[in-house]
């Protein structure tokens, strides 16, 4: 009788046992898939931000900037700031200048002035900043005067560029009430 309770009781730890193991087994397969998923999502993103130009001509060298459309320049360049190379991005952005219209130099001013800011260069971020304005009043070109100024401590040159972002917001965005909120926020904090 004892060996058949042995029997009985082995039997029912192996059957016990197995979920266990199936469950184990599971979850080091679903593991290896999320990694494998992982690696795969930062090879496609890594080789789609590589180089801007590569879909267009074929060839991973950066193309002559004369034959760049602004947007393919502002582009490239906040691809190469993404990877840290602020005075790349500067220099690709200063060619593009030279020939752009006014709403073209507008983008660039503002990619230019990010860019500045990114690199904590506050004043020469003002004055990109300040540069779009003349070309275009938008209210993201407000909006980062504002930030530029407030990092410098000119607070109410800081409060004056928010108040002329919010008036400059557009009517039918559908961010708007977001913006309003953030650039009131900003207000309150700098007055």
């Amino acid at each position: 009788m004892k060996n058949f309770i042995k029997k009985e009781t082995r039997h029912q730890a192996k059957r016990q046992a197995m979920p266990k193991r199936k469950m184990i087994v599971i979850v080091a397969i679903v593991v290896v898939a999320m990694f494998i998923i992982g690696a795969s999502f930062a090879a496609w993103q890594q080789r789609s931000s590589r180089n801007v130009d590569l879909a267009q001509n074929g060839s991973p060298q950066p193309v002559d900037s004369r034959d760049r459309q602004p947007e393919g320049a502002v582009e490239e360049s906040i691809a190469r700031a993404a990877q840290g190379d602020y005075s790349g991005a500067q220099q690709i952005l200063e060619e593009e200048a030279v020939s752009a219209s006014d709403e073209e130099a507008h983008d660039i001013l503002l990619q230019q002035s990010a860019n500045a800011y990114n690199e904590q260069e506050y004043k020469e971020s003002l004055t990109y900043a300040e540069r779009a304005i003349e070309k275009q009043e938008t209210s993201r070109a407000y909006k980062l005067a504002g930030r530029s100024a407030e990092k410098l401590s000119q607070n109410n040159v800081a409060v004056e560029y928010y108040r002329k972002a919010l008036d400059t917001l557009p009517q039918d965005s559908g961010t708007r009430d977001s913006s309003v909120r953030d650039l009131e926020d900003s207000i309150r904090r700098t007055e």
